[in-house]
């Protein structure tokens, strides 16, 4: 990919670090996946930068969660690599996954799909508009505008 950090940094919050700004370029790189999604995917996961899980040793750029709530990592760049990883693992959840929606169906579901009911990861209820926001962001960065 093309995609320079400089390109990405007027989208991302001033808690973002010029390393973690590289590492979505890195991840990538590494794993043939547009930087500018998971660049979006992060904006959104956390607020722009801005949630608890993002800004305290947690670590977590990705809005990776377990049955408990968010998970930590050593540090946000490990966050991008393991989830940039989890995207393109053969036989993983999200093989048969090729758009925005399709990702988001599975990495965000409103519901759960076992039962219909909503999921306990969702307290803010942010998962139905995950697709959305997350093309959102994505065509902002693809197009160079900046928003909020």
């Amino acid at each position: 990919s093309s995609v320079t950090a400089a390109d990405l940094r007027p989208h991302l919050g001033s808690n973002y670090s010029d390393a973690d700004v590289q590492a979505f370029i890195d991840a990538g790189r590494q794993y043939g996946i547009d930087p500018r999604f998971l660049a979006s995917v992060s904006k959104f996961e956390t607020g722009n930068g801005t949630s608890k899980a993002f800004t305290d040793d947690r670590h977590n750029a990705m809005g990776t969660s377990n049955s408990v709530g968010p998970i930590g990592f050593a540090s946000v760049r490990d966050s991008i690599f393991t989830q940039a990883n989890n995207l393109v693992k053969a036989g993983g959840d999200y093989t048969q996954a090729t758009t925005i929606q399709q990702i988001g169906d599975i990495y965000s579901p409103p519901v759960d799909p076992a039962t219909g009911r909503p999921l306990q990861n969702d307290p803010n209820g942010t998962n139905s508009s995950w697709a959305g926001s997350v093309s959102s962001n994505y065509n902002q960065m693809r197009n160079g505008r900046t928003g909020n």
